[in-house]
């Protein structure tokens, strides 16, 4: 208990209870993945960008100690920002952060790595006409669209080429049907419809 005295008095002024208390905070930090989202697939030759946000209320930001684990291939390493290559299989990636009070939180996401070694060559028949029947003169090149179903196609890949009529597209996953379509490119940029859609069964 404090006391107070007042000089030249020998009363004693005391401090109420309720007054003779120091609050002491110590809350266990926060960490939050901001890349990649939950549910990624990638091919086993990618690298994975890890990236996450950790603040503690006593400590401040304190990201560049968070810890990367993988149920599947262990330690990744520390850092706010890390590149890993992960072995295949749906692993759990667990983000840990602990303040300088020992008090730690942890999030994690799912990534499934992919043995992505299909491949298909795909072939078409460069246009020669414009959409209003015109010749055409400025064609720069193709773009190649694949996905697992028709309505789900995603940009692969771009070649820059006007001459080109065949490419091989590489790291897809086997025994899954895959769809395909092109698109023509003039000098300008402008891009054409999609081809008639393709499909391959990959093994």
């Amino acid at each position: 208990m404090l006391s107070a005295c007042g000089g030249g008095s020998d009363k004693v002024a005391k401090i109420s209870p309720d007054n003779d208390t120091v609050a002491v905070s110590d809350a266990a930090p926060a960490v939050t993945i901001t890349s990649p989202s939950s549910g990624l697939e990638v091919g086993a030759q990618n690298s994975i960008s890890l990236s996450a946000i950790a603040e503690d209320a006593e400590d401040g930001d304190i990201s560049s100690n968070v810890q990367w684990q993988s149920d599947i291939d262990g330690n990744l390493g520390t850092g706010a920002n890390i590149s890993v290559q992960l072995s295949v299989g749906t692993h759990t990636i667990t983000a840990t952060i602990a303040d300088s009070k020992d008090q730690s939180a942890e999030t994690a996401i799912s990534i499934q790595v992919n043995n992505l070694s299909g491949m298909a060559t795909i072939s078409w028949n460069p246009p020669t006409r414009n959409t209003d029947n015109s010749d055409l003169q400025d064609l720069a090149g193709f773009k190649i669209y694949v996905g697992e179903s028709a309505e789900a196609l995603q940009s692969v890949k771009t070649i820059d080429d006007p001459s080109a009529y065949s490419t091989l597209v590489e790291e897809l996953k086997p025994n899954t049907t895959y769809y395909f379509a092109v698109t023509a490119i003039n000098s300008h940029g402008i891009e054409s419809d999609y081809s008639n859609i393709a499909t391959k069964d990959v093994r």
